[in-house]
């Protein structure tokens, strides 16, 4: 392991001059920046040779099966997350079916109530209505009483 270390820890420095030398290129230093490459791509190599080594070789197949291991890992915790919401999914997905019955059930129940209303309300303006003509009928009696009692009261005061 201690040779995938040091490739690796090769590799970082490659890394960090190749870093440097596009800084020192917009900052306009190109021969540091070209220097700086130039070193960068020799150390990289340099990391890969000592990575593919007999020994790195082994080291990096080690590497590569705990990476995968984790990989495997977080996949199987995605998954089970995954599963879990579309159990949730379906739960909503259900009420919102029950949910959408009803609400049909209530506006159907509401149709029926407004009808009904409806009716009342011409019932009412009907007995309204005929309550009008039996005042009307009323007043002209009391009125017709009126009249006859005048004449009598005037028939009474002429023969008297």
């Amino acid at each position: 392991m201690a040779q995938l270390d040091r490739g690796l820890a090769v590799a970082r420095v490659s890394g960090e001059l190749s870093a440097v030398s596009g800084l020192m290129f917009r900052l306009g230093m190109p021969m540091l920046a070209d220097f700086l490459d130039n070193r960068s791509v020799k150390l990289q190599v340099i990391s890969v040779e000592m990575l593919v080594g007999s020994q790195g070789t082994h080291d990096v197949a080690g590497a590569l099966d705990e990476a995968a291991e984790d990989v495997s890992d977080v996949a199987e915790d995605q998954a089970a997350s995954g599963i879990a919401r579309l159990a949730v999914g379906e739960a909503l997905a259900a009420r919102s079916d029950a949910l959408a019955a009803e609400g049909i059930v209530q506006a159907a129940v509401g149709m029926a109530e407004v009808e009904a209303g409806s009716a009342v309300i011409d019932a009412a303006r009907d007995v309204a209505a005929e309550g009008v003509l039996e005042v009307t009928a009323g007043a002209a009696s009391v009125a017709a009483g009126d009249t006859a009692l005048n004449i009598a009261e005037a028939i009474a005061d002429s023969a008297g």
